[in-house]
């Protein structure tokens, strides 16, 4: 429990499991919830050593049954909104060798950035490394891949940009 911290008024439904051992902890801030059966899993705690964490600003929300797999930091801003069943990978397993084990060749970890005021939808993929710009929407469905410029509307596999907000007055 000393690796996980929260602000004010922290909502966790019915079966969500947080794994608190990371490096840089899970923090979360005012009024956060975390939807039904909902995961957040720095390590696997029975072999792995410690991943990186996760940070979720205030007012944001990680919806039902969703999984963040925070081995690489994770840090969701302010007023994100999150459907159910988002998928938030911040590894890879290494394949490069064919004469090795797949699983035997280790991962990679790479940081996620989903910026303040983001949507993302039902069942969304974001993948490691990439970092979702302020206001962004994130399509049901889609497998974000790379970088998406604020204020973008994304969807598909892999995630492109099929729209714009424009910018906030």
């Amino acid at each position: 429990p000393w690796h996980v911290s929260a602000g004010r008024r922290l909502n966790l439904e019915e079966g969500c499991e947080i794994v608190g051992l990371s490096r840089r902890g899970i923090v979360f801030g005012d009024r956060c919830t975390v939807g039904r059966y909902g995961s957040i899993r720095p390590t696997n705690v029975l072999m792995d050593e410690p991943g990186e964490g996760m940070r979720m600003g205030d007012h944001s929300n990680l919806g039902a049954f969703s999984y963040v797999g925070c081995s690489g930091f994770v840090d969701i801003g302010s007023r994100v909104i999150m459907g159910p069943g988002v998928h938030i990978l911040a590894e890879n397993h290494r394949f490069d060798l064919v004469d090795v084990p797949i699983k035997e060749q280790g991962i990679e970890r790479a940081p996620i950035v989903i910026e303040d005021d983001c949507w993302i939808g039902a069942r969304a993929i974001i993948l490691a490394g990439v970092r979702v710009g302020k206001g962004t929407v994130v399509a049901a469905g889609a497998v974000v891949t790379k970088d998406v410029s604020p204020y973008s509307i994304v969807a598909g596999v892999p995630a492109r940009i099929v729209g714009n907000r424009g910018e906030a007055s």
